[in-house]
């Protein structure tokens, strides 16, 4: 289950933030290193900055699939579907701008198309900054994290047992039985609470008086 920029605390926020600022200015260091070639995917640099761009390049691998879950939470999609070009041949496939950034260039894109996206990304979670720091002192935010949890353990056992999580989960049976056991944890949750702070007798037979005015005597 990707945690979402609407699911997570302040400091959650405030660290895809930074991580996505760092990969930014690491990816635009590694940019304006290619100049020489205008971003063609060439050797023709000198010793010294090919080493430099083989660091970067090493540096932005190790993030790559950390910041693309990070997109992903801020309900930004890193894929598009890339067809090649018929003189060329072959069949349309799924490209991560993110994880096949170094690729790019084979499939007719440059690296604007993924600054757009990173930048968006940056753009949702700095928007949302107030709603989290609401999130983070609500109480009940915090009764709903492990209720989630375990409304999304049977998609769980369905990757463990090597089936599409995000194709179940996505469906509308997935979704249907999510919502239900949320709902079902929800509805216990406030129970225990009403139970220890002793108001579970009195939200008993408010309930007992309106179904009895509903369904009559």
């Amino acid at each position: 289950m990707r945690a979402d920029y609407r699911r997570i605390p302040i400091w959650e926020t405030n660290r895809r933030i930074g991580a996505l600022g760092k990969f930014v200015k690491l990816l635009s260091e590694y940019a304006n290193l290619l100049q020489p070639s205008a971003n063609h995917w060439t050797d023709e640099q000198t010793s010294d900055t090919q080493q430099e761009i083989s660091s970067k390049r090493v540096g932005l691998n190790l993030e790559c699939l950390a910041i693309s879950r990070i997109v992903q939470g801020a309900d930004i999609s890193p894929v598009f579907n890339w067809t090649p070009p018929p003189i060329v041949g072959g069949y349309e496939h799924r490209v991560n701008l993110i994880t096949d950034m170094f690729q790019l260039q084979k499939q007719g894109t440059g690296l604007d198309a993924l600054f757009d996206v990173l930048i968006q990304a940056m753009g949702v979670y700095q928007h949302d900054v107030a709603a989290a720091w609401v999130r983070t002192l609500n109480p009940f935010f915090w009764v709903s994290l492990p209720i989630e949890w375990v409304s999304y353990l049977p998609f769980r056992i369905v990757g463990f047992l090597g089936g599409d999580v995000a194709r179940a989960s996505d469906s509308f049976f997935g979704r249907l039985l999510q919502g239900t056991l949320m709902l079902g944890q929800t509805i216990l949750g406030y129970l225990a609470i009403a139970e220890k702070l002793g108001l579970l007798g009195s939200l008993r037979g408010y309930f007992l008086t309106v179904f009895r005015t509903v369904v009559g005597p």
